[in-house]
């Protein structure tokens, strides 16, 4: 066992967790390690051999050491036929297969991505050294992350790399980039069409890149199935939790801006995840009084900030991709956009600026042509200026068809921006109320906050006089 490598042996306890959890085992495994993970963090051990050092994203990722150390915990058995399945899946796989991730492949996880991530490269430079920080991970060290060891799963709505593993080659990478996306004969990938888009035999949609349309080869598969997937009973937990499924039955009409707000934890994220259907829940969504589905999801965008471009690109090759897949992409929305945020076309969004990041991830939102937008944290790294000269052009560019949703802490800069607020706190609705609402009530949106939230106005006072033991007047 000890000449077995991590990724083989995250290959033997899917096996393993395979004959008690069939198409669910790549769910309850990730959940297994990242629970050893979190233990391992929660102690201060947030350095690896990888050379990675973890931020407060340090769940985003599952190295070699969690899955050793998972695997001398369960000590799996494997008889002879077992361990004929698992050679003969190495062997396929290597082959004819989809390398890494063909075990992978048909989980109930919500995606898997590849080639999305690092340097290109076939090997390393001796002296190479790469300092910076991709998807709230420092990265750090000699030889660096190469973008044929980056696997990601989109899992429970997060998306996690596994360091563990890798196709341990360009050329590999490059094959199962070829494979992936032929079911029903969509077409040839080549120079002159570096992207193409196709649905798998499970229903799964899969979007493949090339160069030089992209600066490496890489997947993407997303996964509609849901059976895998957290509900959301298990991210939203506590007395009152279940209110927080009230917004989805709340009817939110056209040329709206509809605010979402609370602390951290309250379920703000989750609602947005929950229309989009990357998570199970019980009740359904509706947009235009049909459920959301594959065949509407289109109608929806999403603005986040934990991003959802492809960083190896630039954002002229986002605009071409948009063009080709979303009929309504809204051309003159997106120049004037560019034009007014001063972003330049041609350089990798890997490479921009936080701020430059959110600002074009706003853009993709909206010139998607989608009726619903939705935006989680929108504008955070952003200055002052560029959010409210934004907030004004959002004003006068939505549509009649068009709603936004946005979930933002920064309830006093979009005061004149929302058209409808609901305050949620601990999962529970404790606020919800139109602006015309307000108006009649003579309240502003941030005394209905203060409000709803019962807030003391001497809370600052008492909080010096206990800490410095003096009389605040």
């Amino acid at each position: 066992p000890e000449e077995i490598r991590a990724a083989d042996k995250f290959e033997i306890l899917l096996y393993d967790y395979g004959r008690d959890h069939r198409y669910k085992a790549a769910s309850r495994l990730i959940d297994d390690l990242l629970g050893l993970r979190l233990s391992r963090v929660n102690k201060g051990q947030k350095e690896r051999d990888t050379g990675l050092v973890c931020n407060d994203d340090a769940m985003n990722l599952i190295e070699s050491a969690d899955v050793e150390e998972l695997y001398s915990l369960r000590k799996p058995l494997l008889d002879k036929g077992a361990k004929a399945d698992i050679v003969t899946q190495f062997i396929y796989r290597q082959y004819k297969g989809h390398g890494v991730i063909d075990s992978l492949r048909d989980q109930e996880i919500d995606g898997i991505s590849a080639g999305v991530s690092g340097i290109v490269t076939e090997e390393p430079e001796a002296d190479e050294t790469i300092f910076g920080e991709w998807n709230g991970i420092a990265v750090k060290g000699h030889e660096g992350l190469k973008n044929y060891e980056s696997v990601w799963v989109f899992c429970h709505g997060n998306m996690i790399r596994l360091a563990f593993m890798s196709f341990g080659s360009k050329s590999e990478l490059e094959r199962v980039c070829k494979n992936v996306y032929r079911y029903n004969n969509p077409g040839q990938l080549s120079a002159s069409k570096g992207f193409i888009a196709n649905d798998m035999y499970d229903g799964s949609r899969v979007i493949v890149v090339r160069p030089p349309f992209a600066e490496s080869w890489a997947f993407f598969i997303r996964k509609f199935g849901k059976k895998g997937t957290m509900p959301v009973s298990r991210l939203i937990q506590g007395p009152g939790s279940r209110e927080v499924y009230r917004l989805l039955k709340h009817i939110v009409t056209g040329c709206q801006v509809f605010g979402i707000t609370g602390e951290q934890g309250c379920g703000k994220t989750t609602l947005l995840k929950t229309i989009l259907q990357f998570l199970n829940y019980s009740g359904e969504v509706f947009l235009d009084n049909e459920p959301v589905t594959r065949k509407n999801i289109h109608k929806i965008s999403f603005a986040t900030s934990e991003h959802s471009f492809f960083p190896a690109m630039t954002p002229k090759e986002h605009e071409s991709f948009y063009k080709e897949h979303f009929p309504g992409f809204r051309q003159r929305r997106y120049d004037g956009l560019m034009e007014f945020f001063g972003l330049p076309s041609g350089k990798k969004l890997g490479s921009m600026s936080m701020g430059q990041q959110n600002q074009y991830e706003i853009i993709l939102a909206l010139c998607q042509g989608a009726d619903l937008i939705l935006m989680d944290e929108p504008f955070a790294g952003n200055d002052i200026f560029n959010r409210e000269d934004f907030y004004k052009v959002l004003l006068g560019i939505l549509e009649p068809a068009e709603t936004v949703i946005i979930s933002t802490h920064l309830i006093e800069e979009v005061e004149g921006l929302v058209s409808r607020a609901v305050l949620l706190r601990k999962g529970s609705i404790v606020g919800d109320k139109t602006v015309q609402q307000l108006d009649a009530e003579g309240k502003d949106l941030i005394s209905f906050v203060k409000e709803s939230y019962g807030y003391s106005e001497d809370r600052v006072a008492k909080a010096l006089e206990d800490i410095t033991g003096e009389k605040v007047s």
